[in-house]
């Protein structure tokens, strides 16, 4: 449910609240139970998003040291081979 539909299912219940025809057993409980689960579902939605979002900037940071550590090691390879170059002459 989006917030949208959110905001119209709170004004419905709201409406119906209100309107005296109903039987008097209606379950309004119901009703605002169904709102709850709503708004704790966007909540729930919401977190991960955030998690989702942590995640994927601690993967791009894994990438980064990933690439460093490419980096460190094709450094050390040249710099065995310009040693066993240099041994050679």
């Amino acid at each position: 449910m989006s917030k949208e539909q959110l905001k119209k299912a709170k004004v419905l219940a709201d409406m119906i609240r209100k309107e005296t025809r109903l039987p008097h057993n209606f379950p309004y409980e119901l009703i605002d139970w169904l709102i709850e689960q709503a708004e704790q579902n966007e909540r729930y939605r919401e977190a991960l998003e955030k998690i989702k979002n942590k995640i994927s900037k601690q993967l791009e940071g894994l990438d980064a040291e990933e690439e460093m550590q490419r980096v460190v090691e094709l450094s050390e390879l040249m710099t065995m081979t310009i040693e066993a170059l240099e041994g050679e002459e």
